[in-house]
């Protein structure tokens, strides 16, 4: 470009680091053929009218460095909201020592339930699951937002439950139907008490005591998150993308000129489904679902299950 230059700055030592290795190094391999000058290892600690402050995350040297136009892209910071209810939590206080004040996320059990708060489920950018630390993508939070609206419409049970029990849904037809046709004097002889409930008959089988503990009509929803990795996607300019996909048990990745066909194909296809979804909506719902937004510019966060309530 003969009268532009564009510099990417990353206080990173590599960009688009969820992909592997050689893919990071194919992107930056393409943008510096576009003459794009990538800065690595450098954060940005000021923004004046024309000119950006520097720091080098190694050496903390600073510089200067004029500017036209900053296009700023970084990463997610806690809302108020979420950090108020870290600080209010005893257990998500102990959880979150170790993390960046600024960037501080609610625990979350595998049932997205925040660990010291029964009653408020947390997905998307606002929260990280112990044990299995998921991508902080769009993806994710897609999925967590549909898994959420089947725990609901399953009749979720906010205050049952915990860190080490399923979360409660009402019993199904199908569980009730099941539930007479037991013969009650084959109950009384499993639970030993004179009157069994499903409850009582799961408790005997998984010699699990929770069961009993939940209340009348409240069945356990035992089907915990799980991440569906439907791979990566990245333009990187000049018709050139990286697609990085899980098939079976097997993945493959995808750099240049083939990877922008892929990526171009699957963005096509969701605006035209955007477009039909669009069409067909029928008016919202009469019901509202508390939320707070934890990534700049997307609906993702906290749901407070209480608040479910209908909206005149």
């Amino acid at each position: 470009m003969r009268f532009v230059r564009v510099t990417l700055l990353q206080n990173m030592d590599s960009i688009l680091t969820t992909f592997s290795a050689p893919m990071q190094a194919q992107a930056i391999k393409t943008m510096q053929k576009q003459a794009v000058d990538i800065r690595l290892g450098v954060r940005v600690t000021a923004i004046a009218r024309d000119e950006i402050t520097l720091c080098n995350v190694k050496t903390n040297a600073e510089e200067k460095m004029p500017y036209g136009l900053c296009l700023w892209s970084a990463g997610n910071a806690a809302r108020p909201l979420v950090r108020g209810l870290v600080g209010a939590i005893p257990e998500q206080v102990e959880l979150s020592k170790a993390a960046n004040p600024a960037a501080v996320k609610l625990s979350v059990d595998p049932y997205l339930r925040v660990i010291g708060a029964r009653d408020i489920i947390a997905l998307g950018d606002c929260s990280k699951m112990l044990g299995a630390p998921l991508p902080p993508t769009a993806q994710v939070a897609g999925q967590q937002g549909a898994y959420v609206a089947r725990m609901i419409n399953r009749g979720y049970q906010p205050n049952t439950g915990g860190l080490n029990v399923d979360p409660g849904v009402d019993l199904s037809e199908a569980d009730r139907a099941a539930a007479l046709q037991l013969r009650p004097i084959d109950a009384a002889r499993m639970s030993d008490q004179p009157r069994l409930t499903e409850l009582d008959l799961l408790a005997y089988l998984t010699n699990d005591s929770t069961y009993a503990q939940a209340p009348p009509g409240v069945s356990y929803y035992r089907k915990p998150f799980e991440f569906l990795s439907l791979g990566l996607m990245a333009y990187i300019g000049n018709e050139k993308a990286l697609v990085s996909a899980e098939v079976l048990d097997s993945s493959f990745d995808v750099a240049g000129s083939l990877a922008f066909l892929l990526w171009r194909s699957v963005y096509i296809t969701k605006q035209a489904r955007a477009r039909l979804a669009a069409r067909s909506t029928p008016p919202p719902a009469s019901y509202g679902i508390a939320a707070s937004s934890q990534h700049e510019g997307c609906s993702k966060g906290v749901s407070g299950l209480k608040s479910f309530l209908p909206v005149n």
